[in-house]
C-alpha cells in the first residue's frame, strides 16, 4: 500500500494515524507543514516501509535512532527540514537503502558510513557541522587520534624515564648516606684516639714544667756581701 500526500497544505505533526495502515509500505508526506519531532517508533507501527519522504517541511529536532529498524527502506528523505542533532550511526545497517537525503537541516557530527556508493556528499550539504566520508574528515577525531597515538607512544618512555631518575636518586641518595656514615665513623674515632692520649699529653707537659722549674738557678742577690 502507497500513501501519497506530497503538497497537499497538511499542517501539526506527523500524523500518528498511519499506524492504522498495517501494510504501508510507501509514504510520501514532502512539501507540507509538518512540525514538531519525528515519533520516536515509527519502525514499530511501518515496519514494512520501503520508501519514507518526508522532505520539505518545518520538522525539528533528533532524527529517532529507531529508523535503523526500518529493514526494508530503500529510500529515506528527511531534506529541507529543520531537524538537530546527530544522525545515528546505527543508519549505516540500513543494507538495502539506496537513497539518503538530509541535506538543508541543522545536523551535526560524524555521518554513517553506508555501503551503498549512491549517497554523495550531495545528501548531507547545508549542514555546516557534519562531517567524514563523503565528506571532510572529522577534526575532532583526527585529533583524539593523533592524542591517543602521542600517549601510546610517550606514555611508556616517560615512565621509562621516570623510573630510572627515580631509581638513579634512590641510589645516589644511599651513596651519599653511606659516605656520611663512614665521614662520621672516622670522627668518632679521631675524637676517642685523642681522648685516650690526653691524659698522657698532660702528664708529659706537667712534668716537662717541674724540670723546668728545678733546673732553672735562682736568681743573683742583689746585697753587697760583707
Amino acid at each position: 500500500m502507497n500513501l501519497r500526500l506530497s503538497d497537499m497544505g497538511l499542517r501539526g505533526p506527523f500524523p500518528l494515524g498511519v499506524k492504522n495502515c498495517t501494510s504501508l509500505t510507501e509514504l510520501d508526506l514532502s512539501s507540507n507543514h509538518l512540525t514538531g519531532q519525528l515519533p520516536s517508533n515509527v519502525s514499530d507501527f511501518m515496519q514494512f516501509l520501503t520508501k519514507l519522504d518526508l522532505s520539505s517541511n518545518n520538522l525539528s529536532g533528533p532524527i529517532p535512532s529507531s529508523f535503523c529498524n526500518l529493514s526494508f527502506i530503500n529510500v529515506l528523505r528527511l531534506d529541507n527540514n529543520q531537524l538537530t542533532g546527530q544522525i545515528p550511526l546505527e543508519l549505516a545497517g540500513l543494507d538495502r537503502i539506496k537513497e539518503f537525503d538530509v541535506a538543508n537541516n541543522r545536523l551535526s557530527g560524524q555521518v554513517p558510513i553506508f555501503r551503498s556508493s549512491s549517497i554523495s556528499a550531495d545528501s548531507y550539504a547545508g549542514n555546516l557541522g557534519l562531517c567524514g566520508p563523503p565528506l571532510d574528515p572529522c577534526v575532532w577525531r583526527a585529533e583524539k587520534d593523533l592524542f591517543l597515538a602521542g600517549f601510546a607512544v610517550g606514555f611508556p618512555f616517560f615512565t621509562i624515564v621516570t623510573l630510572l631518575m627515580v631509581y638513579c636518586s634512590t641510589r645516589l641518595s644511599m651513596s651519599n648516606m653511606r659516605s656520611f656514615l663512614l665521614m662520621v665513623k672516622k670522627i668518632k674515632g679521631r675524637k676517642q684516639d685523642l681522648i685516650s692520649q690526653s691524659p698522657d699529653i698532660l702528664l708529659t707537659e706537667q712534668n716537662n714544667t717541674e724540670e723546668s722549674k728545678v733546673r732553672t738557678p735562682p736568681p743573683p742577690s742583689l746585697h753587697p756581701r760583707s
